[in-house]
């Protein structure tokens, strides 16, 4: 089964391209023009579909079918019946990007991973245009750094480039879960509703799509069915959603996705 999810561009606005897009065969294109063009959904998600165990898992998504090579090039040095015991899908994948807690610059990032980074853009790199978001981080980026402080005290983090890529490699955040953790990622250097007046919420999140774009982090096509199902095994994700997926399976999934991510 596959299952159509973009971590990056999950949308909850359904339109005629991404009904399209649900019947067109998936190809390795990276998308450079709108992040929202991924297919947004399926009508057949099944929690635990393809992550019953690590076998299962790697059947569905190795070898050109959505896992990050480098990824898939950890999982061949385990025999099929070694990974068929692994029941804990998303804390092996977790554990193979540990090392990006270590990483506080982009650099840091594509040495450690550069098949996944080699395209990465710092933040800091970015030409931003006035009253942006990007130009009110930048700002916001320099006064708190200033002052000797980071920008997302948690990790240690300053790029908005490194901060992103975390949340979608290491934790397989969906970019609407990771619009809800930004406010609160951030150095509470300002308060909450500072932020949200700096960070107004728009037509497509609060971190806009073409940031991701132009900080390198755009996923190809083919990638979207392995992100859905890598976030579903995560276990905050199927105690938040399971249950009430399967009261909503046969209904209308448009509006489970708001219900859901509301």
């Amino acid at each position: 089964m596959k299952i159509f999810f973009n971590p990056i561009a999950h949308s909850l606005k359904d339109n005629a391209q991404s009904k399209q897009n649900i019947t067109e065969k998936t190809d390795n294109t990276v998308n450079t023009t709108s992040l929202s063009n991924f297919p947004n959904y399926s009508y057949q998600i099944n929690f635990g579909a393809n992550s019953d165990n690590l076998e299962s898992f790697y059947t569905a998504y190795s070898d050109g079918k959505g896992m990050p090579a480098s990824y898939n090039m950890h999982l061949n040095t385990y025999t099929a019946e070694e990974r068929a015991k692994i029941k804990e899908v998303f804390a092996n994948y977790r554990s193979f990007y540990d090392n990006m807690e270590n990483c506080h610059t982009v650099e840091e990032l594509q040495q450690a991973y550069p098949l996944e980074f080699k395209n990465l853009q710092s933040s800091f790199s970015q030409e931003a245009r006035d009253n942006s978001f990007l130009n009110k981080f930048q700002d916001l980026t320099t006064s708190i750094m200033e002052l000797g402080e980071y920008v997302f005290l948690e990790t240690q983090d300053n790029d908005l480039t490194v901060y992103l890529a975390k949340k979608i490699y290491l934790e397989s955040k969906t970019k609407d879960e990771i619009d809800k953790d930004f406010y609160n990622d951030l150095n509470k250097f300002y308060d909450i509703e500072d932020y949200k007046a700096r960070f107004p919420f728009g037509k497509d999140g609060i971190i806009p799509q073409n940031i991701y774009k132009n900080l390198g982090l755009t996923t190809s096509r083919n990638e979207t069915g392995f992100r859905l199902s890598l976030c579903c095994s995560r276990d905050d994700y199927i105690r938040k959603y399971g249950s009430v997926y399967k009261s909503k399976r046969k209904e209308n999934f448009d509006e489970f996705i708001e219900d859901v991510l509301s």
